[in-house]
């Protein structure tokens, strides 16, 4: 994976944003996220469908 798609990806999220990883466990802070982001993507792993709902400037996916 090059370098270039983590950065994209976690430049995405809000210094303050929340994951919410599963149930009553949720990742918060910039490097916890790219951690996670990094471990989904090396699972070659292919989601079907996104969904983004945004809201007052909030967006939830």
């Amino acid at each position: 994976m090059p370098r270039g798609y983590i950065v994209a990806v976690v430049g995405c999220y809000e210094p303050t944003s929340l994951v919410v990883v599963e149930p009553g466990k949720v990742l918060s802070g910039t490097e916890v996220i790219r951690e996670f982001n990094e471990h989904v993507m090396k699972l070659s792993i292919m989601f079907e469908q996104s969904t983004i709902i945004e809201a007052d400037g909030v967006a939830i996916h």
